[in-house]
């Protein structure tokens, strides 16, 4: 657990282009539900059940409102999936022919409030609105469908993403009448972009 938590505090401070920090999450309530991006970084994972997938790329992480499956318009972190879109349409062209496939795969996940049915179904759709958001940036690079595979993970039962979803969330009873922290749970209203090829941009 230990090495966990320094891994994570280390992969938090080692992008200074974060726009919010850990601390700020926590501690401040973003402006009209501002949402925010945190990039996180995992070269070797403590668990299988840590955020990494065991290739030592890197994760990135987008937050997402309470209740919603969608980044609205405007939400800042579009720029965050267009970007990593058109960067890893670049790397698609790098490199061996035979080393220019991209591939991806995003986790959805879901905080503690609300039903263990409605979260789990939250967690899916979250993923896929990821996966085909990415679909479509790819699509106005022009990168064609060969070269890039695009999968969004579907949790079969609320357990498994309950367990994935890793951050606690919840206050202790004496701190407050609610227990659940809307803005803690930003931590797991979540979805995690695991790269997992990324072609000729691979080391």
């Amino acid at each position: 657990m230990l090495e966990f938590y320094l891994a994570f505090f280390v992969a938090v401070l080692g992008f200074s282009i974060a726009s919010l920090s850990i601390k700020e999450i926590l501690k401040e309530k973003p402006p009209e539900k501002t949402q925010t991006t945190v990039f996180l970084n995992f070269k070797t994972a403590p668990s299988p059940l840590a955020i990494g997938n065991g290739t030592g790329l890197p994760v990135f992480f987008l937050t997402f409102p309470e209740g919603a499956v969608i980044l609205k318009e405007g939400d800042a972190q579009h720029v965050l999936l267009d970007g990593l879109a058109a960067t890893l349409a670049e790397c698609a062209k790098l490199g061996a022919a035979n080393r220019q496939q991209i591939r991806i795969e995003t986790f959805g996940y879901a905080s503690s409030s609300g039903p263990d049915r409605e979260n789990k179904r939250l967690a899916n759709q979250r993923a896929q609105w990821v996966k085909d958001y990415l679909d479509q940036a790819f699509d106005t690079q022009e990168l064609p469908k060969e070269k890039i595979s695009l999968l969004a993970h579907s949790w079969p039962g609320f357990a498994e993403m309950r367990r994935g979803r890793l951050f606690s969330d919840e206050k202790s009873p004496a701190d407050s009448d609610q227990r659940y922290s809307e803005l803690a749970g930003a931590l797991n209203r979540r979805v995690e972009i695991h790269l997992l090829d990324v072609g000729g941009c691979q080391t």
